[in-house]
């Protein structure tokens, strides 16, 4: 298993903040402080196993965001499992701070799963997992989902579970389930 361990603010001015690779061993990102890139991806994974990428103690990840730049790109293996776990405290969000903006994209055949227990402020795009996989957002208890523009889910049994607040924004917000809803 291959561990990435962010303990101080990690800032990337053109490129990724964090870009990390891993095989089939699998994938552990720890972002315990800010990973801001004001001109590209806060984060960046791509593991042919599981990967888990952890923001905690009030970290912010602050990307370009953008209509095809996502603040977070996970790609996942066929069979693997990406999970990301957003902290109490802890932020994802683009240099604007639109909803409007990308915040979220999941590709690859494996499944995404995002436990939100902060706040998300932007809209996704898991259109490009493909395969088996599927998609599972967690927003829990006192989290937010601030959304606008489209969402998009990926092409198999994908599920929104909400016991927070998912806040939408403009006069038309769309979440697309894909074919396999």
């Amino acid at each position: 298993t291959t561990h990435v361990n962010a303990n101080a603010e990690v800032v990337g001015f053109s490129t990724a903040g964090i870009s990390a690779a891993a095989g089939t061993g699998g994938l552990v990102v720890n972002a315990n402080a800010d990973v801001v890139s004001n001109l590209g991806k806060a984060i960046v994974t791509n593991s042919t196993g599981n990967a888990v990428v952890n923001l905690a103690n009030g970290a912010r990840a602050i990307g370009l965001g953008g209509t095809s730049t996502a603040v977070v790109d996970m790609t996942t293996g066929a069979g693997a499992t990406t999970t990301l776990n957003v902290g109490t405290n802890d932020l994802v969000d683009s240099v604007s701070g639109s909803p409007m903006n990308r915040a979220l994209k999941g590709q690859g055949a494996g499944n995404v799963v995002v436990n939100n227990f902060g706040v998300i402020t932007g809209n996704y795009d898991f259109s490009g997992v493909s395969g088996t996989g599927t998609v599972t957002i967690n927003n829990a208890t006192g989290a937010v989902l601030n959304v606008g523009g489209s969402g998009a889910m990926g092409p198999n049994g994908d599920a929104i579970v909400n016991n927070g607040q998912i806040e939408t924004f403009g006069q038309l917000t769309t979440i697309d389930f894909g074919a396999g809803a």
